[in-house]
């Protein structure tokens, strides 16, 4: 969710981190970003609005069950293929 915060010149937006682990259980971390509008004129507040909505307004989610790490291999041996 985003919105001014009680000064106008700040926007909050509310947004969490989600952790799926192997198990499955969940990790859900509540995360909040201040914008500071001080030093943006006007008629540009808008276009950063615009941008910290696309940008932080969704839950970020990290799916650790279907994450496959690659087979580990010696740094010597990176030219061959087994």
């Amino acid at each position: 969710m985003i919105r001014h915060q009680s000064n106008p010149e700040q926007l909050r937006v509310d947004t969490t981190i989600k952790i799926i682990e192997k198990d499955g259980t969940e990790i859900i971390a509540p995360v909040v970003v201040l914008i500071g509008l001080s030093k943006i004129e006007d008629n540009q507040q808008y276009n950063i609005y615009k941008i910290a909505s696309r940008i932080f307004n969704k839950e970020f989610t990290l799916d650790r069950r279907n994450l496959v790490l690659p087979p580990k291999k010696p740094w010597y041996k990176f030219w061959k293929s087994k």
